[in-house]
């Protein structure tokens, strides 16, 4: 099974951090993208991630423990029903990345 995480980038991340009131909206063509792999932020965050179907339903979430990241992924894609996940920093749910399904 292959997966790809589109998110954001590390670099992108420390902006994000530092910008005061709302949150700006960055470009996903400007996005991270790993193909099985995670993203280096993911090492030292706790992280939720819920598992969704093709038909947009919540099939499953997991709380993740840093650096689980990439096994966490691996387990919830066994389950067939899932289609993709989305994973969010645990403390405030912030929006870090999904990880969907990828046919090279």
């Amino acid at each position: 099974m292959t997966y790809q995480i589109t998110g954001i980038t590390p670099g992108q991340l420390e902006n994000v951090a530092r910008a005061p009131g709302t949150v700006p909206i960055i470009d996903s063509k400007a996005a991270a993208r790993y193909t099985d792999a995670v993203s280096p932020i993911f090492a030292c965050r706790s992280l939720a991630m819920r598992a969704f179907g093709t038909d947009a339903m919540l099939k499953t979430a997991r709380l993740v423990m840093p650096g689980d990241a990439g096994e966490a992924i691996r387990q919830l894609f066994e389950l067939r029903e899932v289609a993709c996940i989305d994973a969010h920093n645990a403390a405030h749910g912030c929006f870090a990345a999904r990880a969907e399904r990828f046919e090279s």
